[in-house]
This record gives C-alpha cells, structure tokens and sequence, in this order.
C-alpha cells in the first residue's frame, strides 16, 4: 500500500474521526428509543462493542480483511498489526477500524432490552473476527492500492462506502439474532402491536441522528481515501439523500397512521444516507434524491413487514440497514454512471454482480451465523430471564440503581408482600421522587379508605367471606359470619372451604346460579351441623393471578317466620274477606285488582281469576262520567284524607255493560299502597224506593183529589197535614191547623168524651167508624160520618188518619133546629 499524501491522510483522519463520532451517535440514538430502565445498558454495549471491535479488528480483521489474498477469499498477512514499518498505513487501519467499530454497533440497537451483556459480546466478536472481516476481504480486499484482490471485486462488485458491506452485513447479524432470542415480553400485546414501546428521550435520539449526519460525511466523503473535486459532491448527495428518505417515510407514514412520528423522520433520513452510501461516487443530485427517497420508502415497509411477521427489532435496526443497504447496492447498477464505477460491466452485467454480492452477504452473515447463534443459544442462553428483563437490564446486567430503580424494586416488593403501609423512598427535586411521593399519598389514602372499609365489614350483620375461587378455601370471615357459621372468634383454627356453610346436596345443585352473581335461598350449616334458612351471593373481585371471590350471606330465619306469620294471616284475612256478605276489592295504587270476594264476581259479572289474576283495573269496572270523578276524588282525598267522606253514591259497570247504582266506601290499608273498596249494590234498593214513591204519588192524588174531608194527625192528635175535602167542609186552612190539636177547632163541648173514647179506642188498633156532629169555622155544626184508623211502622204507632163525610139524608130542618138561636130571654 502507497503512503498517502499529508493532505490526503489528513483528510483521511479527520473522516475516520467523524465516523467514529457514529458511535455517540448511535448511543444516544438507541438509548433515546428504548426504555429507560435499559438506557444504561444500551449505552455500555455501544462503547464496549467498539472497544471490543476495534481491538479483535486490529489482532485478526485487519489482516483477514486486507491481508495477502489467499484465492480472493481470505487475507493471510498484517495480523496484530505494527505500525512502525510503511507495511500498513496506520491512516487507512484508523479508518477502516472505525467503519468496522459502525457495523458491529448496528447488531447492538436491534436485540436492545433483552440479551444478556456476555452473549452480546460474544456475538460482536463473531462479527468483527470473522464475519465482516471475511465478506469485506472479498468486497473490498486490494482497495488501499485500487486494485481488487477478492473475488467479488473482481468481478466487478461495486460498494463504495459499505451499503452492503458494513450495513447490510450488521443487519443480517441482527436478523438472526433477533429471530434466535425472540420479542420481547408484550412487544406485539394489543396495545403496542404497531408502534410498540415508547422511547424513553426522543430528544436524545434527534441529536443521534443528527450526530450520525455528521459521521456520515466522513463516513462517504472519507471514502475516496484522497481529498479531490469528487469529495464536496459526494458529501452533497450523502445529504441530500438523508433528507429525500426522511421526507419519504415521513409523508408514507403520516398517510398509513395519521400521526407524524418522529421515528419516521429518523428513520427515513439513516435509510435515505445508507441507500446512497453504495453509489455516492457515481450518481448525480437527482438520482441521490430519488435514491434516498425510495430507501425511505423501503424502510417503512420493511418495518410493518417485521412487525408482521412478530420480529421485534426495538430500534429499527434491520429495517435501515438491511432494507436499505441492499436497495443502496442495487442503486448502483441503475442508477450509477458507467465511467465513474469503472468495472466496464454493462448494467445487467453489473446488476447480476450486485445482486450476487448481495446473496453472498446473506449467506455470510444470516445463514451461516443463524446456525453459529442457534448453537451458542442452545448451550449458553443468550437472552436474560423474565424477571431480569422485567427489572431492566440496568439493574440486573450492571447493579447501575437509579432512582426509578429503586421505586420499582420498593414498588415490587410492596406488591409481593401486600403491605400497603410500605412508603416509596422519596429523591427530592426529581421526577421520580414526585412520582414516589404522589404514591406515598395514593397509598395513605388507601389505607385509610381501606380501613373504613374494614371497619364497615367487621360491623356489618351480614356474614362476608372471602375465598379462592377455585379451591374454594375460606381466606377470611368477618364477626358477623363466624357468629352465623359458629365459628370461634379471632384467626381461622382451620382451614375451611366454602362449601362447608352450605347443606352438601344442596351447594352442588345452587354452585352454578350462586357463579353468575344471582341471589340464592339456599340452607346453610353452622359448624355443629345445624342447619338454617340462608340467602346468599357471590362476586368476583381483583384481576389475573389476585383475583378471588366475596360471599355475602344473611340468615332469614326471622325472615322466614315473619313471612309464615304473614301468610298465615293473610290467609285468615281472605277467610274475612270471603265472609265480609258484601262486594269488597282490594285495589293496588296502580288501580290495579289485587284481591276480590265472591260478592264482587257476582255483582260485576267477571271471574276472580280474571280480576286478579289478569291485573285488571278498577276503572274498567266503571263509567266513564264516573272514572274522572273517582280519580278526582283520590286525589284530594290522598291531600287532605280527614276532608274528604270516604263513602259515597256512585256507579259501577258489569261485565254485560249495564251500569248499577252503588254505594261505595273507600279506606287504605296503614302501611301499604293497597285500597280496599266495598261496593254495596242498590239496585234492589232504589227499585223499592221507586215503588214506594209510585205508591206515594198514587195516594197523594187520592188524598188530594177525593170530596171527603180527610186529616193526618201525629200520636198526640196534632194536625200534621189536611186536603182541600177538609178545607172546604170546615172552613180551616192546613196552615191555621197544622200542629194544632184538631179536638179545640171542630170537636163541640158536649162531644169530648165521646172524642178521646174513639181515640182511646183507634190506640189501641181499633178502627172506628160512627156519626157525630162536628163544628165548621163558622161554628156551624154538622152531621158528619166519622172514620178514625191508626198508622203503624213495624207495630209502632206513628199517627191518625181521620176520614169524614157529611150526612146528606139527615134533614134540612133538624140541621136548622140545631143551629137555630134560643128564643127565651
């Protein structure tokens, strides 16, 4: 290898110095979008794999890779490198060491948050020993001196900063890897499916993009190895490139997701600058562009591609650097300008010999390291245990406690043991430390809200148990069922099972109803055997693992006496009910039927089965004129009940439609909203009373139509009513008579005894008829024919009736003799 000129090597360094600030690049990049309970972790493997790289690439990759040529396959020379003699350019080691440091760190990113630090470094020294060292000897062995020495550069194989040869060779690392160890715990659960874990500093990983910009110039500006006119070019497309495949996932992803990530726009620029490191020497701006713009493109659909296939690469590691390194290697062939990749292929000549480099990589670094990995992790584990991933590879890979650390630990063990008297410890003027204290609060006020419910439980006169779900063992019982269930008090002497408080036949027939939260009546046993009227209920409570079940149960034995006393007398009131001889309802507050006699079926016409039974209304037993005057009526009376009479006439309608006359009376039963109504029919009744007033109407025109005097007297012969007969014989109007002692107006002197003989004679029930003499108003007296006969009502005397007609036969001339003037004196 020639020395290289002062401006040259500095050139050269001052790229290798760029590419190694990559590495910063990639540790804030990665640490940024994995969890911060890994970040520590992420940051360790990134420095020691280029450590580890830069050392094993200096005792045997650099002699592989750029060695003598053993049959373009393999370098023989240059081990453990001295750079005393002009033998090796300690320029060009400097330079390619660091691009060797780029393409082991590319593995780091992608199996982040789950492998272990030793498996991890035996991987980086499979890959920078053998692996990149080899596939590069046979892509670029001869480069220092310009001409090819491998086999693939020799056959025209063109990758002029590493598209395939450093990216695509560390994401094939990280493919096998990544299918060998797996995702990691809930990677593709529902709700990280897509986009997966949040990044714990997106900030962070901006400035690693930005950082790796930067590294890339000298990464494809200090691979022409001089400084000449070609180097601001390629610097240019290098950017340019960056910037198209940011944009591209950008809009692609803003399209599919409706959310500008910002894992888009990093992505799409690191797969926009490893698709053109390829072909940076021999494309033009537009073709840079268009370049960078499908790698874009392509990194997006290779990242949902992995995720479909439930591959978990945490930082998109395969997506960047595989996806787009084999576009970038493809891109040369369509894309570059023949005279500057100086192979003299023709394009399907060179693009045969790219897509065969391509193949190669994947046998080198997928297949054969696929097998080696899958060995290694069959004796020697590469991924950390659940718990250990579950704590963060922080703690458990590096002992590195911080203060989320050491919130989670307090955190687990306060879950493990169930103390909720635990307090976080509190660092002060952090985030962390406010999230411990804000615990420390929810915490206290658990506490004391669990204490509350405590006090309630152990004061409640329910029995309330608590027990596994699926061994049924009794966890705790409060004061009130160990006092139902017989227990003594204090812990639990032994174990019980629920079952042990139910009658054994009846549990297994109840088990299934009791599951799914119904309310049983079920018999329950107490510990010496006796057994009771139980009503019980199970609920479920907590989630997963802590999950358990609640049973509520009551003892109604006094439940189920007073409702034997209750039947027992309701069964005695529909005795009186039955008996009570008049129609009775019992009505509802919905007006509905709640009970009927047997009066009430005959006097509306309907069946007991068909009032009670099918809820028939009460106002469908009425008129319509009389439906509002009751509801009227209810409503004032539910007001003001003492203003309100409680019975009244009213009407009722049949099954038949006719329409009875009633009389209703109305009371509520205390302490329910039952009515009961009792409806006595006055059919019957006002048929007599309408008789009676036919009656009264006949003899009223009798009494008021006949010639004959006539006069009704009460038991101490006062007048109470007289006709016109009367009026006209004696001259007396009713209204002078009435209440007047008839015997003072038209009985004369002489004939008084003969008066209260006949009356003597009519109480004692007797009927008198005679002729007497009677005196008019005029005090005219005349001959008269007398019949007097007593009123009774059930043998009771209520008055007279006396009937009189004038004597027509007696002469004229002893009716003047009588009434003559006496002549002496």
């Amino acid at each position: 290898m020639n020395d290289l000129s002062m401006l040259n090597s500095l050139w050269v360094v001052i790229a290798a110095t760029l590419v190694f600030l990559m590495q910063p690049g990639f540790m804030c990049l990665e640490s940024g979008l994995t969890r911060s309970k890994n970040s520590i972790n992420v940051a360790v493997k990134n420095l020691t794999d280029f450590i580890v790289s830069v050392l094993t690439f200096w005792c045997l990759g650099y002699g592989m890779m750029f060695g003598l040529s053993h049959a373009g396959v393999l370098g023989t020379s240059q081990f453990f490198v001295s750079f005393e003699t002009n033998e090796t350019s300690a320029t060009f080691f400097f330079f390619q060491a660091m691009f060797c440091g780029t393409a082991t760190t590319i593995f780091s990113g992608a199996v982040a948050e789950r492998m272990k630090f030793s498996s991890y470094l035996l991987i980086v020294v499979l890959l920078s020993t053998l692996v990149y060292p080899i596939f590069g000897h046979w892509a670029w062995s001869g480069l220092e001196s310009g001409n090819p020495t491998g086999w693939l550069g020799k056959l025209g194989f063109v990758d002029f900063a590493g598209s395939t040869v450093v990216h695509s060779i560390g994401g094939w690392v990280a493919l096998a890897t990544l299918i060998i160890i797996g995702p990691r715990a809930h990677r593709f659960s529902e709700e990280n499916a897509f986009f997966g874990f949040n990044g714990s500093n997106l900030p962070l990983s901006v400035l690693g993009t930005c950082l790796l910009w930067i590294g890339w110039i000298g990464f494809n500006g200090g691979s022409t190895l001089i400084m000449n006119e070609s180097v601001p070019k390629i610097i240019v497309y290098t950017v340019l490139a960056g910037a198209a495949g940011a944009l591209s996932n950008l809009l692609i992803g803003y399209i599919l997701t409706k959310v500008p990530r910002v894992t888009f726009l990093i992505n799409g620029s690191l797969g926009g600058l490893v698709a053109i490191t390829a072909c940076c020497h021999c494309v033009g701006a537009p073709s840079a562009v268009l370049i960078g713009g499908i790698g874009g493109l392509i990194c997006f659909a290779v990242e949902i591609a992995l995720i479909k296939l439930g591959i978990d690469d945490a930082v998109g590691a395969v997506p960047v650097h595989l996806g787009c390194g084999i576009w970038g290697t493809i891109a040369v062939a369509v894309f570059g300008d023949p005279e500057l990749i100086g192979t003299g292929l023709g394009f399907w000549s060179q693009l045969l010999v790219q897509l065969l480099g391509i193949g190669t990589a994947f046998v080198m670094a997928f297949v054969i390291p696929l097998f080696l990995i899958g060995r290694i992790n069959k004796f020697f584990p590469l991924r950390v245990s659940k718990e250990d991933e579950h704590n963060g590879l922080n703690f458990s890979e590096h002992g590195a406690t911080t203060e989320l650390v050491d919130l989670c630990r307090a955190m687990d063990a306060q879950a493990q043991t169930k103390d909720i008297s635990i307090r976080m410890p509190v660092e002060p003027f952090t985030e962390v430390g406010m999230i411990a204290a804000r615990h420390n609060q929810v915490m206290e006020s658990l506490e004391a809200a669990l204490s509350h419910t405590d006090a309630v439980v152990s004061l409640a006169k329910d029995a309330i148990v608590t027990f596994v779900n699926g061994s049924l063992e009794v966890i705790n019982i409060n004061p009130s069922g160990r006092v139902m269930f017989g227990l003594s008090g204090g812990a639990l002497q032994e174990p019980f099972r629920l079952s042990d408080f139910f009658e054994p036949s009846d549990f297994d027939s109840i088990k299934f109803p009791l599951w799914q939260g119904k309310t049983i009546e079920t018999v329950g046993k107490k510990r010496c055997g006796t057994l009771f009227p139980m009503q019980a209920v199970i609920t479920e409570a907590g989630h997963g693992d802590n999950s358990f079940c609640i049973g509520t149960f009551r003892d109604i034995t006094e439940l189920k006496e007073r409702e034997r006393s209750l039947k027992q007398s309701e069964l005695r009131y529909r005795e009186l009910f039955e008996n009570i001889g008049v129609a009775t309802l019992m009505i509802d507050s919905d007006t509905t039927l709640v009970m009927v006699n047997r009066e009430a079926e005959e006097l509306f016409g309907y069946s007991r089965e068909a009032m009670e039974q099918k809820k028939m209304s009460f106002m469908e037993l009425l008129p319509a004129d009389e439906k509002d005057r009751l509801y009227n009526f209810h409503v004032k009376r539910r007001a003001n009940p003492s203003q309100v009479p409680s019975a009244y006439d009213s009407k009722v309608l049949d099954r038949y439609g006719n329409v009875k006359p009633v009389y209703l009376n109305i009371s509520r039963i205390a302490g329910s909203d039952h009515t009961v109504a009792t409806v006595m029919d006055l059919s019957e009744l006002r048929r007599a009373q309408d008789g009676f007033n036919k009656q009264k109407a006949y003899f009223q025109q009798l009494f008021e139509g006949t010639a004959q005097a006539i006069v009704a007297l009460d038991t101490r012969q006062r007048v109470v009513s007289l006709n016109q007969g009367f009026e006209k014989l004696f001259g007396y109007s009713e209204d002078e008579l009435k209440g007047q002692t008839l015997a003072e107006f038209i009985v004369p002197g002489e004939y008084d005894d003969e008066f209260f003989t006949m009356e003597k004679a009519i109480r004692s029930g007797e009927l008198v008829k005679k002729e007497t003499m009677r005196r008019t108003s005029t005090g005219t007296l005349i001959p008269v024919s007398v019949l007097s006969f007593p009123v009774k009502i059930k043998d009771q005397l209520e008055g007279f009736f006396i009937y009189m007609k004038i004597l027509l036969s007696v002469k004229s001339s002893k009716i003047n003799f009588l009434n003559k003037p006496s002549m002496t004196g």
